[in-house]
């Protein structure tokens, strides 16, 4: 079947450019020839080379091309004169050019910046009229109303949501995107009547070329054909009804968990604007880990420089510490000398104490509680901030239990004070532990009917508990996923008179997903008008921090997705077992014995997330690991006691913890397995429970696989009705077998190599098992080298090719 017509392509590289691509000259689909232009060779010949195998019997020609006006009017030139394309008349032009300027503009020079709209800007001026050119040449210069409303054909200006509003350093991206769509504006206006339809489209989400990657298929991303397909729509549209500007997005415009805490700044800022205008009060919590599990903050030399700067940022009314900021002496000196000044007294750290690094003197790392009214209901409120019972903190830091810190006279004062409305208890803690429930006791004990809202952490989940009628507890997930939202109506305000007191109090829970969707469904703005000034330019510093640390470098590409608990261990796409098979055995080689038999055992706690299929960058990296934990050994272990050495870290939990209460196995694991979750397969079978929520999809569209929440107020808590995700429970540790690790009789001893941190459970399992091994029969392995050094080296060595 012979060509349609002609179409011709600026712009075709692997993604969007190649799906508009294969879809105009498709003959099942468009039937036009097509000419594609490019600036760089490569370029058009991967992109021919990919039509020629997915669009057969297709009629595509390369034309090598800038967007300058001379470049352009040759290319334009030789399509005239070619013998591929004769006989055929225009049908469609698209301008398809990528413009990506991002600079500080203090830094941007007059030349850069004239420049980029040159080449953008001007660039679709000559492409246009080249276009226009060539249309005028094939189907005459006879308006609608004399050819009887023949349509010469569509000239379409591929944008972006710049083009609307732009950014802090994106002063020459956003002029060049909105000086395109003005300029399709104007030429639609001018030439419709001679039969051009001109459009510009507004994509605003990730472009892919796969048809079957579960991005798209759940409606994260867009599939390149599907470009080409709205804009064959556009482009067999009838002069009764054209299409001058369309707004194309994935379902799901944003990742579920993919804002950052510049936009968490806007949220917060946003939130307090709606409080203010109906004389509510606002508060935020920060239950610690802010530390450790992602490149901002891992890549810099000293660890921190960054985050500490953007964290600040926040007005956070109550802010404690977690484990993760005490376990270096230099990040607890760090969260002392700079956090807690930085958050003023709002830090509270009501069970530990630092040795000041300036004097050496035993002090508390922040103040132990706080009391303060809030500003416009005059709630009287007390706070706490708590840590579990940690011991695996640096030697300048002292974790005070919790059944010890809740006999001293600070906290029996502050319990006693009868001028509260409110207590806080804000912590590192899981929300169903001892701890909590033994402070829960004590307040309850000397204020029967004061409301208690403990907020908790530590074992990232969503979870809510009840104490009683007037006592809850919310725990908000893990790693930012999770905004909790706690709402309490009700609450007698002795500081202010004028408040309307209630009979009866009311506590509710969100647990609201970190994406700008939310954040926009929440505050009910959009796009444009969410952003504050503040909350953008934290952003930017985010932005600018990430580019410094070159978080994006890549050393390799994932082929498949890994997961830590969301496939059963062993399986080929298990992080375990990718661990235990291609990992240590390639890379756990110390030269000076490496003819040596070796057992390596690694906790799974040390993979704290998993893999996706596609880049693996420097912040993945950080990501999947980011303990700082190198390798020991113990050299020429009897191999009748390392062969039952994983047994016993995996199985005899409880009795290692009798011999040192201090060891417990949970430690071992990824935390999501210290509340106990027991394995769950994730069926088609899936049920929204709405009552008064008003879920973030459309009721015909596939859920996303994300948070199932079962909680103590029922099974509406998640704000995103999400399909479930299958978990499954992976032992405490997993072990590499490397040599001739056998048992018959060849080998007598083998070496026991082990991630450091699990050093203490490796040296008690061992005299558990009738060995007698202490500190000093270790020795450092690998010369020092740390575990996430070790995954990127492996990475950099066999993931190499193209995402």
């Amino acid at each position: 079947m012979p060509p349609a017509g002609l179409a011709i392509l600026i712009g075709a590289g692997p993604n969007t450019g190649t799906g508009i691509a294969r879809i105009l000259s498709h003959p099942s689909h468009g039937n036009l020839a097509l000419a594609i232009l490019a600036r760089a060779p490569e370029t058009l010949s991967s992109t021919a080379a990919n039509l020629a195998r997915t669009a057969p019997g297709s009629v595509v020609e390369t034309f090598p091309s800038d967007t300058s006006p001379k470049s352009l009017s040759e290319t334009f030139a030789a399509i005239r004169t070619h013998k591929s394309f004769t006989g055929l008349k225009l049908r469609a032009a698209v301008y398809n050019v990528k413009h990506a300027q991002v600079k500080n503009f203090m830094t941007e020079t007059h030349h850069e910046f004239v420049d980029s709209l040159t080449t953008y800007v001007g660039g679709a001026m000559a492409f246009a009229q080249e276009s226009l050119k060539l249309l005028f040449e094939h189907h005459g210069e006879q308006g609608l109303v004399d050819t009887k409303g023949e349509k010469k054909g569509t000239i379409i200006f591929t944008g972006t949501l710049g083009a609307i509003r732009s950014n802090a350093r994106f002063a020459s991206y956003g002029a060049g995107r909105a000086g395109v769509r003005q300029l399709s504006q104007s030429l639609g206006k001018e030439f419709s009547e001679k039969g051009v339809h001109v459009v510009h489209v507004i994509a605003n989400g990730g472009i892919v070329d796969d048809n079957e990657g579960e991005d798209v298929t759940i409606g994260k991303k867009i599939k390149a054909e599907s470009v080409g397909k709205t804009y064959l729509w556009l482009i067999e549209q009838e002069p009764d009804l054209w299409t001058s500007e369309l707004d194309i997005r994935p379902a799901l415009e944003k990742p579920s968990f993919s804002a950052d805490w510049g936009d968490y700044i806007s949220f917060a800022e946003r939130l307090r604007e709606r409080a203010d205008e109906e004389g509510v009060d606002l508060l935020l919590i920060d239950t610690g880990d802010r530390i450790e599990g992602n490149g901002l903050y891992d890549a810099s030399d000293p660890k921190g420089i960054y985050t500490s700067n953007i964290f600040k940022e926040q007005e956070i009314d109550v802010i404690t510490v977690g484990n993760h900021e005490l376990y270096k002496k230099n990040s607890s000196d760090n969260e002392y000398l700079e956090t807690v000044p930085n958050f003023k007294g709002n830090y509270l750290a009501s069970n530990l104490d630092i040795y000041d690094p300036g004097t050496g003197e035993r002090v508390p790392l922040a103040r132990r509680y706080r009391k303060f009214t809030t500003k416009n209901q005059g709630i009287r409120v007390t706070a706490f901030g708590f840590l579990f019972d940690f011991r695996g903190n640096a030697n300048n830091t002292i974790v005070q239990k919790v059944q010890d810190t809740i006999e001293e006279e600070w906290f029996k004062e502050a319990i006693h004070d009868r001028e509260v409305d409110l207590f806080v208890v804000a912590g590192h803690v899981h929300v169903r532990s001892e701890e909590y429930r033994m402070i829960f006791r004590a307040i309850r004990e000397v204020q029967w009917d004061t409301p208690i809202q403990f907020f908790g952490g530590h074992y990232h989940i969503r979870d809510y508990k009840k104490f009683d009628s007037k006592s809850y507890a919310l725990e908000s997930g893990r790693y930012m996923e999770t905004i909790g939202f706690l709402s309490i109506s009700g609450v007698t305000a002795g500081g202010n008179n004028q408040f309307n007191r209630k009979a009866s109090m009311t506590f509710s829970r969100r647990y609201i997903d970190n994406n700008l969707y939310s954040f926009y469904h929440h505050t009910l703005l959009n796009s444009t008008t969410f952003p504050t000034a503040h909350g953008s330019n934290v952003t930017s510093l985010i932005a600018s921090s990430r580019k410094a640390l070159n978080l994006d470098s890549q050393f390799g590409c994932a082929p498949i997705d890994l997961w830590t608990n969301r496939v059963p261990y062993p399986h080929n796409s298990s992080i375990f077992s990718w661990l235990e098979q291609l990992v240590l055995p390639d890379m756990v080689v110390e030269s000076k014995r490496k003819s040596t038999p070796r057992m390596v055992i690694a906790n799974t706690g040390a993979m704290r997330f998993d893999i996706f299929k596609g880049p693996f960058t420097i912040d993945t990296t950080f990501t999947v690991s980011p303990f700082s934990t190198g390798f020991r050994y113990i050299k020429n272990v009897p191999l009748k006691l390392a062969d039952q050495l994983l047994r016993v870290l995996n199985n005899e939990g409880q009795i290692l913890e009798q011999a040192s209460p201090d060891l417990k196995a949970w430690m071992l694991a990824p935390p999501e397995q210290a509340a106990g979750r027991a394995d769950m397969v994730a069926s088609d079978t899936r049920k929204s429970y709405q009552s008064n929520q008003q879920p973030l999809v459309a009721s015909n569209q596939k859920l996303t696989p994300g948070y199932t929440t079962k909680d103590d107020a029922g099974e509406d808590g998640d704000d995103t009705v999400h399909s479930p995700i299958s978990f499954y429970n992976v032992p405490n540790c997993i072990e590499a077998r490397i040599g001739t690790v056998t048992d018959n009789g060849a080998v007598k001893t083998v070496d026991v190599v082990y991630l450091d941190f699990i050093q203490p459970w490796v040296l008690l399992a061992l005299k558990f098992l009738g060995g007698e091994y202490e500190t000093a029969d270790t020795e450092v392995y690998l010369d020092g080298v740390d575990f996430t050094t070790m995954i990127a080296q492996w990475v950099k060595q066999n993931w190499q090719g193209d995402c």
